[in-house]
C-alpha cells in the first residue's frame, strides 16, 4: 500500500503545484517529456557526479533519484512562466493531465526507489500494459493545447493589421 500511497502524494503535489501556478499544460508535458528523455540519456552518467559531490544516499537508489530529477526539472523551470489557463476547466484537466504523464513517465524510478506490494504489483502491471496509450494520448493533447495557444495569438494580429 505504501507504493500506492506515494503514487497518490506525487500525483497530488504535481496536481497541485501545476493547478495552482495556473499553466496550461502542452507546455509543461512537452518539457516533461523532454526531462524524460533527459533522464533516459544521463541519469546513470550524471550519478557519479552527484555522488562526487557529497550527496549519498542507499534507499532509494541514488540513480533513481537523479532520473525523477531529471525528468521533473524542465517542467518545474517552465511551471513559473508561460501562457496561463483561462478557466478552471482548462486548469482542471491540464493539472490532471501534467500530472498522470509526471507520474508514468517517472514510474520506473519510484518503482526501483520503493517496496512494491502486491496491490501496488497491480498497478504496476496496469501502468506498464498501458504505458504507451496514457504517454502518447497525454502528448497529443499537449500538441494541440500548444497549437491552440499559438493560433490565438496570430489570429488576433492577423486581425488587428487588416
Amino acid at each position: 500500500m505504501t507504493f500506492t500511497i506515494v503514487l497518490a502524494i506525487v500525483f497530488g503535489v504535481l496536481f497541485l503545484l501545476a493547478y495552482m501556478t495556473r499553466r496550461r499544460f502542452g507546455v509543461l508535458t512537452l518539457a516533461l517529456a523532454a526531462g524524460s528523455i533527459l533522464a533516459d540519456l544521463w541519469s546513470s552518467e550524471a550519478t557519479p557526479y552527484v555522488a562526487n559531490l557529497g550527496i549519498v544516499i542507499i534507499r532509494p537508489p541514488l540513480v533513481d533519484v537523479v532520473a525523477v530529477i531529471l525528468t521533473l526539472a524542465p517542467s518545474l523551470i517552465l511551471l513559473f512562466s508561460g501562457p496561463a489557463a483561462s478557466n478552471k476547466f482548462q486548469r482542471i484537466g491540464g493539472s490532471v493531465i501534467f500530472a498522470v504523464l509526471a507520474v508514468v513517465l517517472m514510474f520506473e524510478p519510484l518503482e526501483n526507489a520503493l517496496v512494491v506490494d502486491e496491490f501496488g504489483k497491480q498497478i504496476v502491471s496496469r501502468i506498464n500494459a498501458s504505458y504507451a496509450i496514457i504517454v502518447t494520448v497525454c502528448l497529443v493533447l499537449s500538441i494541440i493545447d500548444v497549437l491552440q495557444t499559438h493560433v490565438r495569438r496570430n489570429e488576433s494580429k492577423k486581425k488587428s493589421k487588416e
